[in-house]
């Protein structure tokens, strides 16, 4: 699509609906910085309520940034506002806030800094400096962003992102550079990773590689000397679109907008030829075969993305023994079948069969990106189950591996235990479901799992599975609020709320933290603010026994008189509709979009029975 075509198409778009549906059929990594603008230019004319708001700051300037991001964040569905901080005022606007700053209000603020303005002696005179002056350098660096972090946590509710120091692409001493005590290269690389360390655990810190960003796109492309010389403009459109790229990886991990499943085809998707027509030593897979290579890669990054919690399923038109011979058998498979935690090879619809592998693992349709070699295939998913990330593959399989690194989609902020165990956890599930079907009773069902639930204050270690429960928890979110991790953090440090984390475990193992529940507890009228239970527990009374620890520690503990709570109704979270009704809340108030406040009198608190479940309280998170 060419500039043009797409400002006319601009030009007919009356709301941000009309502008999803452009934006849909166009690939953004194509899209150059008119078209870029041009989005951004509408986004500005058709404001709405944004999902984050982010505040830039810099000592050079960044002017485009904010419209880049902007811009692309509209293609994953985000709406985001932002302000541009005058030029190196980001200390300034912190000591003194303009009130244009305060109204803003960012969820995030972001901070580049550049060599020449927070070291000059580095960037002008690097060869003439002693390593003692050097390393002098780098601690009075150090301490300078450590301050304005310090301030920005002390004045502002934001999430930070900060990046590091892009080395240079020409060196001051030329290729003699790694001769040196402490060459440019070596004092780059321990600056940068001295960040890094700095901020590798703080959860309200996040660390933008702008060195590894620009090395991607080449340093030499993405800087301009005119444009520094003539405005301090640092980068250029190339590096600038690149860094915006980036970008919305953090935001979409900041919103919990991760995929949580892959549905892959086999036949030259997972490795090259037909199983079906050319046999297991007719396929194309490992280093001995004329282009195996790049399906082996392609499966190894599969492999480190399972490692990361993305789950791994199949679906394929083969037959059964074909495909379970070539897992058995072939030598050089990364992946084997036990790596796929649902499966359908059958010669069914694979819209029909995603369907199938999202009821088995019991997460949403809109939780699942698909991969397949066949432009038939994927056009077929992306009209009868639009709701999947369709991905465009590439024609050569040797660029398989990028276009699946290229995807923003699996992005954290951290990993955890959890995400780990992800694919054993579904195992369990699998056998608790085949114990279910076998016992048929669930009253009995139930008692066989001998469930455990272990109760306990959320702190310091488990806050990130706290911050992913708000984030990415749907179906069973009774108001769906969405906290930022500097939010929880405040949660847990403030004696008016109770942030209370449920790990369950049973006979088949351990599936972590799967419940919570923030209590506010400001007022003499206790509130539950938010209760959320993973998809992976529902079903199992998980719910009413958190419920009955609840009324516990309100009305027996505490002798509170009432206790309100709210469901907020949302197209996924249904399952949670009747919730508060069942527990013997009584609704007082019911508004036109499906909001509901409830009520709960100490004289009427019951607590229910439920089948076979052990409660464990603990005082403290590590007990």
């Amino acid at each position: 699509m060419t500039t043009a075509s797409l400002r006319q198409l601009l030009k007919t778009c009356v709301n941000w609906e009309q502008l999803q549906q452009i934006l849909s059929k166009l690939d953004q990594h194509q899209l150059q910085a008119r078209e870029l603008e041009n989005i951004y230019r509408f986004l500005q004319q058709n404001q709405r309520t944004p999902d984050l708001k982010i505040a830039y700051f810099a000592d050079h300037t960044i002017d485009l940034l904010p419209r880049y991001v902007a811009a692309l964040a509209a293609f994953s569905g985000l709406k985001v506002a932002d302000y541009l901080g005058p030029l190196n005022q980001h200390y300034q606007i912190l000591l003194n806030p303009t009130e244009e700053f305060q109204q803003f209000a960012p969820h995030l603020i972001f901070l580049s800094l550049h060599i020449a303005g927070v070291a000059p002696s580095i960037y002008y005179d690097f060869v003439y400096l002693s390593e003692e002056e050097k390393r002098t350098e780098q601690d009075k660096i150090i301490a300078y962003v450590h301050t304005w972090v310090n301030m920005a946590k002390k004045t502002t509710d934001a999430t930070l992102l900060i990046t590091n120091f892009a080395s240079p692409h020409q060196l001051q001493a030329g290729i003699t550079d790694w001769q040196l005590n402490m060459g440019e290269i070596q004092w780059y690389t321990e600056l940068n990773l001295r960040l890094l360390n700095q901020y590798k655990d703080d959860r309200g810190v996040y660390y933008l590689d702008i060195d590894h960003v620009l090395s991607g796109v080449g340093k030499k492309q993405s800087y301009d000397a005119k444009l520094y010389y003539l405005a301090k403009i640092l980068w250029n459109d190339t590096g600038i679109i690149e860094i915006a790229r980036q970008f919305i990886r953090y935001l979409k991990a900041i919103k919990g907008m991760q995929k949580k499943a892959l549905v892959l085809d086999l036949d030259n998707t997972l490795w090259g030829g037909i199983v079906g027509e050319d046999g297991i030593d007719g396929i194309k897979i490992g280093h001995d075969f004329a282009g195996g290579i790049a399906y082996y890669d392609f499966q190894k990054t599969l492999k480190a993305l399972k490692k990361r919690g993305v789950i791994l399923t199949l679906a394929s038109k083969n037959n059964p023994a074909d495909v379970m011979e070539v897992f058995a058998h072939h030598l050089d498979m990364p992946l084997k079948f036990s790596d796929f935690n649902a499966t359908q090879i059958n010669w069914n619809l694979k819209p029909d069969n995603i369907q199938t592998i999202a009821a088995a693992l019991n997460i949403g349709i809109d939780s699942f990106v698909f991969l397949d070699d066949n432009p038939v295939e994927r056009e077929q998913m992306r009209q009868l189950q639009p709701q999947v990330l369709t991905v465009e593959m590439p024609a050569d399989p040797a660029n398989y591996k990028m276009a699946l690194l290229a995807l923003n989609d699996f992005e954290k902020l951290y990993g955890s235990i959890e995400d780990e165990r992800k694919s054993q956890q579904y195992i369990e599930n699998a056998h608790r479901d085949q114990a279910k079907d076998h016992i048929k009773d669930l009253s009995a069902f139930l008692h066989s799992l001998a469930t455990k639930i272990t109760i306990r204050r959320a702190g310091v270690n488990t806050l990130n599975r706290a911050h992913q429960l708000f984030t990415k928890t749907n179906q069973f979110n009774l108001t769906s609020k969405r906290y930022s991790l500097a939010e929880v953090q405040a949660f847990i440090a403030d004696p008016d709320y109770d942030l209370l984390l449920a790990q369950v475990a049973d006979r088949f193992g351990d599936l972590g933290i799967v419940a919570m529940v923030l209590l506010d507890k400001k007022n003499q009228q206790w509130q539950i603010d938010s209760f959320i239970l993973s998809c992976r527990a529902m079903g199992r009374e998980v719910e009413t026994a958190l419920m009955n620890h609840i009324k516990t520690l309100v009305f027996q503990d505490n002798g509170v008189a009432e206790l309100a709570a709210w469901f907020y109704r949302t197209p996924k979270n249904m399952p949670a509709l009747m919730f508060y009704d069942r527990q013997g809340f009584s609704c007082v108030e019911e508004k036109q979009d499906g909001t509901k406040c409830y009520l709960l009198q100490r004289a009427n608190a019951q607590l229910l029975a439920v089948e076979g479940i052990e409660i464990i309280t603990r005082t403290h998170e590590n007990v």
